[in-house]
């Protein structure tokens, strides 16, 4: 029934653009001011040997291999399953031509097929028409998705700017077009016959009572909303500020200044940005509480769960799972930052120098060991060159997968540090990547999609021969307090999501969203009176609030998910990569609930999932007494 699903879907991965990213975090923390074993054989039962897909030389036509987890690269055998004889052109991501996508012309298709759909009675003429539009509707987010990579990786770029502000604004638009045509099939004399013919039984249902974009009201607004973005986007790129009596670059000073110097560059930036941002996000707090109103929601959590990120559980469970971390992780959380562990792994192994090159080796030796699925996207990957490892300034900050529908292929972008902490955040892109590649790109839950780059941060570790066991130690002890500080930080963004958009209009003062972004980091255990300003401030850091709203819970429940794979293989070796390649099995438009469960892991909303969480997280940190 929902092999049209990607598709419909494809707009909300292009307003989510980064595919795949790390949990946000601020690199402007006032208290990091600068100073002046190989796997293991498992039962012959639970191997992966027969569950792989296999690439070919030139990466083209892959041969399908089925064993009895029904692992395949998936059925539809490519994202563009309603053109099957179509070849794509598999190119590196230098070679991907980008053109400004015709919009005009896209229109004008989408208009005249929306009209002929009332009363065209060829079902098989109209769903040829239906496969020309939608062919164009994946080039867009292609060209869409090709500015953004090529923006990101040089911010500087003026002419890629310019391209992804122009495909963002279209983007409504073309949404619109997607759903009028859905409503327009839905009520011809071809319906049935087209749910027969592709669609399946069923299909058009939604579409009887749906308006979205269809609703004036509401296309106004989310335009409106788009606006606001760009003028986001326009304020975070190169932020300067007065420094020694001249306007000058905030990056460049934050990198090469230090101590009480570093911390007036701080306070400089917030004084500036926290009113200038602040005001922005309120006036999109306001616009997103009246496209939830339009459509009937009761609140903007109930419309972001349910419309932008078609959640399994409701803004309640989501709210008991964060009280959840509150209550039983936050203790751990002081606990680690007090102890002695802590205190060495910041200057272990991912605080040495790497070069890219040992980075990406390491990953490939990981992928190589772990086989199957894994080893063939590392091989696909390094096949068309699609991870950039650069260090360089101009790059945005952050690292992100992303999905280049044309070309079926998954592109990473990791913004290095050039130290080993950049082995992590590659192995987590490249667990998005290995999801990706193995379901074209397919549309799923987000915390489904981040079980898979968490996940990885630990296989990569425990599969990755080369490293020494200090090596490993220390990766697999950064990985996991990284993992519980995600569980915090994004827990207390998500509280703090929550309390904002609770306040009526009249209550929507910066004053206030300072006030509750100072309160969480209070009951989350990690404010510093001392650095006041920045944990009432640096909420305007977040690209997440402005963008994606109501993202960051995903980190969360993806997390507890990650953990029990890893918590999995530390008891048993081996079946922790056996629980990753079922989670690669599992059925398409499933959620996280039934994922997991479908997997062998525990539901992550069940109360007692989180207490063994509690419990692996204080032996894994060695904070036993």
């Amino acid at each position: 029934m929902k092999k049209y699903r990607s598709l419909i879907c494809l707009l909300l991965a292009l307003c989510l653009l980064l595919t795949g990213c790390r949990w946000p975090r601020n690199t402007k923390d006032p208290t990091k001011a600068p100073d002046t074993a190989a796997p293991t054989e498992t039962e012959p039962e639970e191997t992966t040997e027969n569950i792989t897909v296999h690439v070919s030389d030139d990466g083209r036509d892959p041969s399908i291999s089925q064993g009895d987890a029904a692992m395949i690269r998936w059925q539809n055998k490519g994202a563009r399953d309603y053109l099957p004889e179509a070849k794509v052109d598999l190119k590196t991501v230098s070679e991907m031509e980008y053109v400004r996508p015709d919009v005009a012309t896209m229109y004008a298709d989408f208009d005249s097929l929306i009209e002929d759909a009332a009363t065209v009675t060829d079902a098989q003429a109209l769903l040829d028409r239906c496969f020309k539009v939608f062919d164009q509707y994946t080039n867009f987010a292609t060209m869409k998705t090709l500015a953004n990579i090529r923006y990101s990786i040089n911010n500087s770029d003026a002419f890629y700017r310019a391209e992804y502000d122009f495909c963002e604004a279209e983007s409504p638009n073309v949404s619109e077009k997607m759903e009028r045509l859905n409503k327009a099939l839905a009520a011809g004399p071809t319906r049935e016959r087209l749910e027969a013919l592709y669609f399946g039984e069923g299909y058009f249902l939604k579409y009887d009572d749906y308006e979205v974009y269809t609703n004036p009201e509401y296309l106004a607004l989310a335009k409106q909303e788009k606006e606001l973005l760009t003028q986001y986007r326009d304020l975070v790129d190169n932020p300067t500020i007065e420094y020694d009596g001249e306007e000058q670059s905030f990056e460049e000073l934050l990198g090469n200044t230090s101590g009480m110097d570093y911390l007036k560059v701080l306070k400089l930036y917030y004084n500036k940005y926290n009113p200038l941002l602040g005001e922005l996000f309120i006036e999109l707090v306001k616009v997103r509480k009246q496209l939830a109103a339009v459509l009937g929601y009761e609140t903007y959590a109930a419309y972001s769960y349910d419309i932008v990120y078609e959640r399994d559980y409701t803004p309640e469970q989501g709210a008991a799972f964060v009280q959840a971390v509150e209550t039983e992780l936050v203790p751990i959380y002081e606990q680690m930052q007090d102890s002695r562990d802590y205190r060495k792994y910041s200057s272990g192994f991912v605080s040495q120098p790497a070069s890219e090159e040992q980075v990406r080796e390491m990953v490939r030796t990981a992928a190589m060991n772990i086989g199957g699925a894994v080893a063939d996207a590392y091989r696909f990957l390094e096949l068309y060159d699609l991870a950039d490892l650069t260090q360089a300034d101009e790059k945005t900050n952050g690292s992100f997968m992303t999905y280049i529908y044309d070309y079926e292929s998954p592109f990473i972008m990791v913004n290095s540090t050039g130290t080993g902490s950049d082995y992590s955040t590659f192995a987590h892109e490249f667990g998005h990547f290995t999801d990706a590649f193995f379901t074209y790109g397919a549309d799923e839950d987000l915390e489904t999609a981040e079980t898979f780059s968490q996940s990885m941060e630990f296989l990569a570790v425990i599969y990755c021969d080369t490293l020494s066991s200090g090596e490993r130690d220390n990766l697999l002890y950064g990985s996991t307090a990284d993992l519980l500080t995600a569980f915090i930080s994004q827990a207390a963004f998500a509280k703090f999501e929550q309390l904002v958009y609770e306040l009526p209009d009249e209550e929507l003062t910066l004053e206030n969203v300072n006030g509750i972004y100072r309160q969480v980091a209070k009951d989350f255990g990690y404010y510093e009176r001392t650095f006041d300003f920045y944990y009432s401030q640096s909420w305007v850091d977040v690209l997440h609030f402005f963008e994606v709203p109501y993202y960051v819970i995903s980190y969360c429940v993806s997390a507890e998910t990650a953990l029990q794979v890893y918590r999995i293989e530390t008891e048993k070796p081996g079946k922790g990569l056996i629980t990753y390649f079922n989670l690669l099995a599992r059925k398409e438009d499933e959620g996280i609930q039934r994922v997991a469960e479908s997997a062998g892991l525990e539901n992550p909303f069940n109360p007692a999932s989180m207490e063994r969480t509690a419990a692996f997280l204080t032996w894994a940190l060695g904070l036993e007494e």
